[in-house]
């Protein structure tokens, strides 16, 4: 008979679950970092996290879906959606923690290697454009449509195409590296953007 007490004995499966998924992810973003996503195998990842391969094929399908959930969940943990109340402010804010963050060597260099990994592999394209892009692109709209509530945006504005003119300068910046992503730049597209997107 299974009394009170061996039912507090007993581990919770949905919790021991929930511990499990985020050994994963942060083993797999910890890797990616150090050995980059050519080298980064899901052996490896069950390794670091402490589970078997089938408990990670159980909930990602493919080695790209999980490296792509952790690299999207990190950059969320630097690059917050900031709420000021004011659009100037939160775009700032915005832009310069994603500058910070793609400035630190090895968060910029990764971001790097997934770009160029992204052109000849589909799976990591799929999982990159679906995880990465789809959750950074809602941040930013987030800020948007929250000016758009507060009439500080012109009308009509399509936001999609303002969400490219902040993403474009970064990663155009990231990835050629003909110029800087401080602050002066951050203060510059920021001013440029309202030029833009205000009433």
């Amino acid at each position: 008979m299974t009394t009170q007490r061996s039912l507090e004995k007993m581990p919770n499966p949905l919790r021991r679950s929930s511990r499990s998924h985020r050994a994963v992810l942060t083993a797999a973003a910890a890797l990616l970092e150090e050995i980059g996503y050519a080298n980064l195998t899901i052996q490896a990842i069950a390794e670091r996290a402490g589970v078997s391969n089938k408990t990670i094929y159980r909930w990602w399908p493919n080695k790209a879906a999980v490296v792509m959930e952790a690299f999207a969940d990190a950059t969320a943990d630097i690059v917050a959606v900031p709420d000021t109340g004011e659009l100037r402010s939160d775009l700032l804010t915005f832009i310069e923690a994603a500058f910070v963050a793609q400035r630190q060597l090895r968060f910029g260099a990764t971001m790097a290697n997934l770009v160029a990994a992204v052109q000849t592999e589909p799976s990591l394209a799929e999982a990159f454009r679906n995880e990465f892009i789809a959750r950074r692109r809602n941040a930013v709209r987030q800020i948007l449509e929250r000016a758009s509530q507060r009439g500080e945006l012109r009308d009509p504005l399509d936001i999609e195409v303002a969400i490219d003119g902040l993403y474009g300068p970064l990663f155009y910046r990231l990835l050629v590296g003909h110029a800087p992503l401080d602050k002066s730049f951050a203060e510059a597209l920021t001013a440029q953007l309202l030029l833009g997107i205000t009433s």
